[in-house]
């Protein structure tokens, strides 16, 4: 059974018209493109806050630096939230695809007309990295904590009250 007359019997068993089949999938499309774009930044908004607050906050690197399991559980929490976040992209990718699959073995319209919803080969990459990096970032900061080293700050409390911080 070739492409098209699997798509045939398809039609017949379900009545919707090729073009509100082609609307569904780019509303679908549509729809996955705000959902990863809209993670990406909430989850790169959370990651920024942790660094910003690891960073000017010295309570909180004394007690990462003196509670080993404070730090664990932190650290054992990002790292499930990253591989919630990695899977969750690659989900939705992988979907993005099948939805793209569909689209075009509708041939309902040439593909030059939806070509702005391909994904580029990088897409994972591009999603993944800049928050694999944030999170690599939080480590390497708490991890400088477990070396001793929690007062990594913006200088000491006269030097911060004297450039204003």
């Amino acid at each position: 059974m070739s492409e098209h007359d699997s798509n045939n019997a398809q039609q017949q068993s379900f009545p919707a018209r090729d073009s509100e089949r082609f609307d569904l999938c780019i509303g679908m499309l549509k729809a996955y493109y705000e959902a990863l774009e809209g993670r990406a930044v909430t989850f790169a908004g959370f990651l920024v806050a942790v660094i910003g607050w690891l960073i000017t906050s010295m309570p909180a690197r004394t007690a990462i630096h003196n509670n080993v399991r404070l730090l664990g559980l932190g650290i054992s929490t990002l790292t499930i939230l990253m591989a919630a976040y990695v899977l969750n992209v690659a989900r939705w990718l992988n979907r993005w695809r099948e939805i793209r699959g569909y689209l075009e073995a509708l041939h309902y319209i040439e593909p030059r007309f939806y070509a702005r919803y391909e994904l580029v080969k990088w897409a994972a990459p591009a999603y993944v990295l800049p928050l694999a990096v944030l999170y690599a970032l939080i480590c390497g900061i708490t991890g400088f904590d477990l070396l001793g080293q929690h007062n990594l700050s913006l200088g000491d409390a006269s030097h911060r009250q004297s450039v204003g911080i």
